[in-house]
C-alpha cells in the first residue's frame, strides 16, 4: 500500500512540474494591457485606394479566455479586402492555445479547397507567428487568400487578406511584397503600442 502511495505521489509532482515547465515561460510572455483597437493599423500597405468598411469592437468573445476583439476590414473599388482583428485574451495561455488550436487552417477549412500552412516566417517581434494560404483550385494553385497570424503575450493578431488584393505573385516560401510590408506595418503598431 505504501508502495502504490509512493507512485501517486511521484507521478502528481510530474504532473505539477510538466505543467509548470510549460505554463510559466507562456505567463512570463505578458505584455501591457492595451485596447485591442490600439493594435490596428490605420490602413494596409497594399497598393490602391482602401476605404475602411468596418471598424468594431466584438462585443461577444467566442473564444475561451477572450477579453476583447476588434476588427478593422479595409476594401478597394475593384472589391479586394484585407481585415485585421486584435485579440486581447485574459493571459497568454489563452492566446497561445487558441493560436495552436483555432488557427485559420481550422477556421477556414470549409470555405477552400485547401488550407496550409506555409513555410513563411515573417520578420516581427511576435512570440509566435504563421502564415496560412486559403486555395481555391478552380483559380490556380496561388493562394486565394493570406492569413497571417501573430501571437504577442495576451495578444493574438490576425491579418487576412483576399489574393486579388495582390499586384505580385509570390511562391509559396515568401510573403508577396504587399503583404509583408502590411505585416511588418501592424507589428510596429503592436511592439509600439506595447512597451
Amino acid at each position: 500500500m505504501r508502495r502504490i502511495w509512493w507512485i501517486v505521489l511521484g507521478v502528481v509532482v510530474l504532473l505539477v512540474v510538466g505543467l509548470a515547465a510549460w505554463a510559466v515561460p507562456l505567463l512570463a510572455q505578458g505584455r501591457a494591457d492595451v485596447p485591442a483597437r490600439r493594435l490596428v493599423v490605420a490602413t494596409p500597405a497594399a497598393p490602391g485606394d482602401w476605404r475602411v468598411t468596418s471598424d468594431e469592437l466584438r462585443a461577444v468573445p467566442e473564444l475561451t479566455g477572450l477579453d476583447e476583439r476588434w476588427s478593422r476590414v479595409w476594401e478597394r473599388p475593384d472589391g479586394a479586402d484585407v481585415q485585421q482583428a486584435a485579440l486581447r485574451f485574459s493571459s497568454p495561455l489563452w492566446a497561445a492555445r487558441a493560436f495552436g488550436g483555432d488557427d485559420p487552417a481550422q477556421q477556414q477549412a470549409e470555405f477552400f479547397d485547401a488550407v496550409d500552412e506555409l513555410p513563411v516566417e515573417p520578420d516581427t517581434g511576435a512570440d509566435e507567428a504563421a502564415v496560412f494560404c486559403g486555395r481555391e483550385f478552380a483559380r490556380g494553385d496561388g493562394c486565394a487568400s493570406w492569413f497571417v497570424w501573430l501571437r504577442y503575450g495576451q495578444y493574438v493578431i490576425s491579418l487576412t487578406a483576399d489574393g486579388s488584393a495582390a499586384d505580385d505573385d509570390a511562391p509559396d516560401d515568401r510573403l508577396p511584397g504587399w503583404l509583408a510590408d502590411t505585416v511588418a506595418e501592424a507589428d510596429r503598431a503592436v511592439t509600439g503600442a506595447l512597451r
